[in-house]
Formats: structure tokens, sequence, C-alpha cells
């Protein structure tokens, strides 16, 4: 049998199998009464975890990350669609659309905890100009050479965009549509490699 070293020294002073027996059962229905109360700590915890205002997607997936693995480690045994469910419950309202849209093509059962964090990462990079620039910023992925003219800029091409079309409303969820599966193939890509 093997011993922990905490309870070694309860049993040492043991006059009977029985007595030490008696000791070593409490000494671990302690322990399993701890771990209990810390397991449901951790669920309580995970529960109320919401991603702040300033958070990145990233320090979320890491904090979300840190309290599933606390509750793995005291043997609780948590499903991955449930901390997907409860990380697209406790997005930002900005990543509402995002979530959206993942719950209708993604299957919630199936899309494990990473990709999920890779879809929302690169939807962050994506909205973020910033990190998709490598130069200044002004980087553009086809610039025009000297005397090429804008299309738009010719009056042409400039259909709905001036009050004359119907809305703004389908447009933005297929733009956000196109994100995200733009998002998808470059994971994909990157799986591939």
């Amino acid at each position: 049998m093997v011993m922990d070293k905490s309870i070694f020294p309860r049993i040492t002073s043991c006059t009977s199998t029985k007595v030490a027996w008696k000791a070593l059962k409490d000494g671990y229905q302690g322990r399993n009464q701890v771990k209990q109360v810390r397991i449901q700590t951790l669920k309580r915890d995970f529960e109320n975890l919401k991603m702040k205002d300033d958070e990145k997607v990233v320090d979320y997936y890491v904090i979300v990350q840190s309290c599933v693995n606390k509750m793995k480690i005291l043997g609780e045994a948590i499903e991955n669609a449930v901390v997907v469910k409860k990380v697209l419950r406790s997005l930002l309202p900005k990543w509402n659309l995002v979530a959206i849209i993942i719950e209708e093509r993604k299957n919630l059962a199936t899309i494990t905890f990473d990709q999920l964090v890779g879809s929302l990462m690169s939807h962050e990079r994506l909205q973020d100009p910033s990190s998709l620039s490598i130069g200044g910023g002004d980087d553009k992925a086809f610039p025009l050479k000297e005397g090429e003219a804008n299309v738009s800029s010719q009056g042409r091409g400039q259909g709905r965009g001036q009050g004359g079309g119907r809305g703004r409303g389908r447009e933005v969820v297929h733009k956000e549509e196109a994100k995200v599966e733009a998002i998808e193939e470059a994971n994909k890509k990157k799986t591939i490699q």
C-alpha cells in the first residue's frame, strides 16, 4: 500500500491495524470533503466568469482554461461542450453577432474549446486594423500603381451605398459571415501546414 507522507505520521502511533485503518479513513475522508468544497468553489467561479471590457480573447482563454484545468486536476469531469457554451454566453456584447454565427454554423457538441478560441482570436485580429498591418498602417493588399484610378472614385460602382438602398441589415450579417468563413479557411490552412 502506498501512503502519502502527510498521513504516515498519523498511523505511526497506532497500536493496531484497526486503529490505523480508522486514522487513514478519517484522513482521506477529510481530504475528500476539502476536495469537494474546492470543486464547488471552482464550479461557482467558472459559472461567474465574464469577459472584461478591456480583455483580449487570449487573456480570457487563459483564465477559462486555468479554471477548467483546476477542476480536472481535482477529478471533476467537465465536457468540452459545456466550456464552449459558457464562453459563448460570457463574451462581451460586441461579440454577440460572432457568437450567433458560430452557434448557427458549428456543431457546439463537436467544436473544441481551442477551435472556438482560434476563431475568436482571428475575428479579433480582423477587428483590429493595426494587427493586420505590417508597416505603418497604410499598407494595402493591392496598391494602385501611379496613373491607375480607383473605380469608385470615377463615379462607377456606387449602387446602394448613398441612400438609395434598402438598408444595411443583411449586408452586415453577410459581411460577418464572410469574415467567419475566411477565418475558418485560414485556420484550416494553418492546421494542414
